[in-house]
C-alpha cells in the first residue's frame, strides 16, 4: 500500500501463479510494516480465478471479488459463498513474518506463518484452473 494511505486495498497478481511438476503453486508475503487495519483483523490473503485484466475496477475488499478463497480477517475463511473459521488471526503478525499461501495439486489452500500452518481451505475449482494471488 502507498505510504500514508487509509482504508482497505486489494492486490491481485498480474499473472497467474505457476504450478510446479507436481501441480503445486505458492506465493510468499513478507510483512514489513503492521498497520492499524491489519492489527484490527482486516488483513486476508488467498487466491482468485479472476484475471485482473477482466476487471472494470477493483472491489473495495477482496471478498467482494467473484471466485475468491481467502483466510485471515479475524480468524475467518471465505470460500466465495460462505464464511468459515480458522485458527489464524492476522492481527498477531509482526514485522519480519513470512506468510506463505500454497495450493496443492488437489486445490487445497494452506496459509502458513513461518513454519506453522494457520489455515486450510478447499478451492471449489477443477485442478489446473489458473489462479491469481489475492491480498
Amino acid at each position: 500500500r502507498v505510504s500514508g494511505a487509509q482504508g482497505s486495498c486489494v492486490l491481485i497478481s498480474d499473472s497467474q501463479l505457476q504450478r510446479d511438476q507436481v501441480g503445486m503453486t505458492a506465493f510468499t508475503l513478507l510483512v514489513t510494516v503492521v498497520s492499524a487495519e491489519s492489527a484490527a483483523g482486516l488483513f486476508s490473503c488467498g487466491v482468485t480465478t479472476t484475471a485482473p485484466h477482466r476487471l472494470q475496477a477493483l472491489p473495495e475488499v477482496a471478498e467482494q471479488l467473484a471466485n475468491a478463497w481467502l483466510a485471515g480477517f479475524d480468524g475467518s475463511t471465505w470460500d466465495g459463498k460462505t464464511w468459515g473459521l480458522c485458527d489464524w488471526d492476522p492481527s498477531t503478525l509482526v514485522s519480519g513474518d513470512m506468510v506463505v499461501v500454497s495450493i496443492s495439486a488437489s486445490n487445497v489452500m494452506h496459509v502458513s506463518v513461518g513454519q506453522a500452518l494457520k489455515a486450510q481451505l478447499q478451492l471449489d475449482v477443477p485442478p489446473g484452473t489458473p489462479l491469481f494471488a489475492l491480498v
